[in-house]
């Protein structure tokens, strides 16, 4: 599960679920307002809505193990690849 929304005390307000087994281990919110979620098992990146509705992935051109997201200022999605050290 990847918790969707917490409130200013912590406390949880939505979850969804990333897959069975997925293995997420990284999430960034993009420009967009959507939720990126690394999936390790699946070597993806998924896109959900703020519903938790999978709306596409994102695979290959080397992602293999996505540990973490960070988006730059100018939108740009960063993924650390464990394994590679990139």
């Amino acid at each position: 599960m990847v918790s969707l929304l917490e409130d200013l005390n912590g406390n949880l307000v939505r979850t969804f679920s990333t897959g069975a087994g997925s293995k997420p281990r990284g999430i960034a919110v993009g420009p967009d307002g959507l939720i990126y979620v690394a999936r390790d098992l699946f070597h993806d990146i998924a896109v959900y809505n703020s519903s938790g509705s999978l709306l596409r992935t994102i695979s290959g051109n080397g992602i293999s193990n996505p540990y973490g997201l960070a988006f730059s200022p100018n939108g740009n999605l960063w993924v650390a690849i464990f394994g590679r050290n990139e």
